[in-house]
């Protein structure tokens, strides 16, 4: 029986060193060129499966195990070739967005970038969600979540300081049109977060565009909360 066992623990060891050699072994993925404009002609010609090798290049993580075993990834996030790898992720994101490694390199991307950390947090969420280990890694690093409560009184911050510009000098047309541009954002984006968090839909009764005050005011409401004026 000895005998037997230790063969079949050699049997396992052969076994994982083949693995190993195999995977060492594995040919390197066909590298794609960097890419600097979304109107390039060769970048628009490119197929599905080679928009997502090309964000699995640019934009994967070497220790993710959902890898492709070919890639090398990128192991610094400020290595990023950020033009690149947000040119192949957003085709990769729209030939499979379900896809949990896709989503990850997405959101890594998003956030080398400079992009909204809110909309990193949720894309590392849902691909965390479907076994992504690394997009869990990446989750945790972030700052803790802004409360309700803290959104809200940003913006009432944001528009009083609008406001208060306002009245110390008179606005050109265009400043106004950028204040009014700027607030429905930042008010909007208050709204979206909450519809994410799953604690409002669009709709009437929960977050719409409210309604006029007068003739320059409008309210946005969230559950029949004012959540913001412009």
């Amino acid at each position: 029986m000895r005998f037997l066992s230790r063969i079949a623990r050699r049997s396992s060891a052969a076994t994982a060193v083949t693995a190993s050699v195999l995977l060492l072994s594995a040919p390197a993925a066909a590298q794609l060129p960097p890419v600097t404009d979304y109107n390039d002609p060769e970048l628009r010609a490119r197929s599905d499966a080679e928009m997502i090798a090309g964000c699995d290049q640019f934009a994967s993580h070497p220790l993710d195990p959902l890898k492709p075993s070919g890639v090398k990834g990128v192991l610094n996030d400020s290595d990023i070739d950020v033009t690149s790898a947000l040119l192949y992720c957003d085709g990769a994101f729209k030939a499979d967005n379900k896809n949990p490694r896709i989503r990850f390199q997405w959101a890594r991307v998003s956030q080398a970038q400079g992009g909204s950390v809110n909309h990193a947090r949720h894309w590392y969420k849902l691909a965390y969600r479907d076994v992504s280990e690394i997009a869990g890694v990446y989750l945790a690093k972030l700052p803790p979540e802004k409360s309700w409560a803290e959104l809200q009184a940003e913006v009432q911050r944001d528009m009083a300081r609008i406001k208060g510009e306002q009245r110390q000098r008179p606005m050109t047309g265009t400043e106004r049109d950028q204040m009014l541009i700027g607030s429905i954002i930042t008010i909007g984006s208050v709204a979206l977060l909450k519809i994410l968090n799953g604690e409002a839909k669009w709709g009437s009764r929960e977050c719409s565009g409210g309604f006029m005050l007068d003739a320059n005011t409008h309210e946005v409401l969230c559950n029949g909360v004012v959540i913001g004026t412009y």
